[in-house]
């Protein structure tokens, strides 16, 4: 490995360390044990202040396929820039999506196109 600095005039030039360890072989995975493995944790909201983030987002994806397939229905919420807005929440209040009226119900007009498998 080499580093250093050299001057040049008035103006200090600072060379990078170059590592002996090929790239490749530095980004390689390295074995890890169960009691290394650390789990990521998130907050999205009052609800969520310390949630398993895989969990979580497998909650979330659910949700968002129950909404799409139809299986969920919204509640009034607001009007927003002259648009209705409703209001999607799952029965413990731990999952909820809002916005337009419209956007929801071409989500749901098209699932087929949307990211949920359609049954």
């Amino acid at each position: 490995m080499a580093s250093g600095s050299k001057t040049r005039g008035s103006s200090r030039l600072l060379t990078v360390a170059v590592s002996d360890v090929p790239v490749k072989q530095s980004l390689e995975k390295q074995p890890v044990t169960a009691s290394e493995i650390k789990r990521v944790s998130l907050a999205s909201g009052h609800t969520t202040s310390d949630a398993d983030a895989e969990e979580f987002l497998n909650e979330v994806y659910e949700f968002l396929c129950k909404v799409e397939q139809g299986k969920v229905e919204h509640k009034a919420w607001r009007h927003f820039r002259g648009d209705e807005e409703v209001l999607y929440e799952r029965e413990d209040g731990k999952v909820s999506f809002g916005g337009p009226k419209k956007k929801f119900l071409k989500f749901i007009r098209k699932p087929e196109a949307g990211c949920c498998p359609v049954s």
